[in-house]
């Protein structure tokens, strides 16, 4: 199914969530739309999350659906659309970190070239998706009622950064592949909105069973370290101490302690923080 047959003439965009009670045929519908959108994961009580583009957000989005699924819809959609992972980087990628074209795929992985891209058709197939009137993302800003994309006019690559969920925070800029300083995507400089710090969880569901996170610098490396095993790794990503205990205890309540892997340096204020959290760590990997 192709979303464009959901649209009408508005362009106010709002989220479809299907509860697990809705009937048979509408729960197979929203899948469809599910797939199409790229919303990323289904969650407890949800069959499917998906852009339409008919009435205002506020009027159809349930209690309990964040703000941050249709931020993560959007950037999936924009990732999966408007770029694409060029055969060079793909290349790249599996000498640099192991990851298969076909996981890096998977990931979002995408290549930013600016001699290929045309900003203007990108902002103008965002603009028809999206519309203007919804609470855009770090990369994204209004210019009047025009969507315009803020993302480095320079070859690299677009990482998403994903919470435990699955849905996408944020978006990382890796200059090249074998980069170990990746930078945030954000468009705080023409009034839009800045980038926050977020943990990137790389097999998130393995830490719901063994109660353990292996702990690393940043998105590319996670993936690496992480491999399709069975463990959770759990990049940083420049976020303070605080943040990464709060974020990791809202994650994973049950957790029981982290190993400190490459990239992590066992440093007394990320150390005292997991310890005054109940988490025991040990440096391995």
């Amino acid at each position: 199914m192709n979303l464009q047959n959901h649209q009408t003439q508005s362009s106010l965009p709002y989220l479809v969530v299907v509860p697990h009670a809705a009937p048979p045929d509408a729960q197979a519908e929203a899948v469809s739309i599910f797939h199409d959108a790229n919303a990323l994961d289904l969650s407890d009580d949800v069959v499917a999350a998906a852009f339409d583009l008919s009435t205002p957000l506020t009027r159809h989005t349930r209690p309990g659906v964040a703000l941050d699924r249709v931020r993560g819809g959007i950037y999936g959609w924009t990732l999966n659309n408007c770029f694409s992972l060029l055969e060079p980087d793909s290349r790249a990628i599996k000498q640099h970190h192991g990851i298969t074209p076909e996981r890096a795929q998977r990931i979002g992985i995408r290549s930013i070239s600016y001699g290929i891209t045309g900003w203007t058709i990108l902002e103008a197939a965002v603009q028809k998706q999206f519309g203007w009137r919804v609470d855009l993302p770090a990369g994204f800003y209004l210019d009047g009622e025009r969507v315009r994309m803020c993302f480095p006019e320079r070859d690299g690559l677009l990482v998403p950064c994903r919470d435990h969920r699955g849905f996408i925070q944020a978006l990382r800029y890796y200059r090249h592949a074998a980069d170990d300083s990746p930078v945030w995507v954000s468009s705080a400089k023409h009034g839009g909105a800045k980038a926050v710090p977020s943990l990137h969880f790389a097999g998130r569901s393995n830490a719901k069973r063994n109660g353990i996170v292996v702990l690393t610098d940043h998105s590319l490396r996670a993936e690496t370290i992480y491999g399709g095993g069975a463990i959770t790794v759990v990049a940083l990503n420049g976020c303070t101490p605080f943040a990464v205990v709060a974020q990791l205890r809202a994650a994973y309540p049950a957790l029981r302690g982290v190993i400190l892997g490459d990239g992590v340096a066992a440093e007394p204020p990320l150390c005292r923080a997991l310890v005054n959290a109940g988490l025991r760590w040990e440096a391995g990997l």
